[in-house]
């Protein structure tokens, strides 16, 4: 597998270092959060401990993603 080099703020790197699960890559999460692997329905309920200030910068951090 070949692998490509992306740059994050710290920002970026911080929010998608709280939503990857336990054990899972970088490459992972992005690939979780695009949906190209998993549905999100999956992740109901596992992190019910996020504040919802951090929900809203997560949110936005996707809506940006999307552009």
């Amino acid at each position: 597998m070949s692998a490509k080099t992306v740059g994050l703020d710290r920002e970026a790197y911080e929010m998608l270092g709280g939503v990857r699960c336990p054990g899972e890559t970088f490459s992972d999460a992005v690939e979780h959060l695009s949906g190209s692997r998993t549905s999100v329905l999956e992740y109901s309920g596992i992190r019910k401990d996020i504040l919802m200030r951090e929900m809203d910068r997560i949110r936005a951090f996707l809506r940006v993603g999307r552009r």
